[in-house]
């Protein structure tokens, strides 16, 4: 996932990324964000605003990101 996110979007993000980095790449982006998401949460709301609409054949995506 973090492979795909990074190729479709550009951003290089883990579960290390701060999560203040992470609300502004959403914000940057129009992805809401509320205040209970943590860095997972977030991971996953870029990952499906960025990448999954660019999926077109079937794709197996795994290491979804855990909190």
């Amino acid at each position: 996932m973090f492979d795909l996110l990074e190729e479709h979007s550009g951003l290089r993000v883990d579960l290390e990324t701060p999560r203040s980095d992470l609300v502004g790449y959403c914000e940057e982006r129009s992805i809401p964000v509320k205040g209970h998401h943590g860095v997972g949460k977030l991971i996953l709301e870029l990952y499906e605003k960025t990448t999954e609409p660019e999926l077109w054949d079937p794709v197996f995506v795994t290491d979804y990101p855990k909190e």
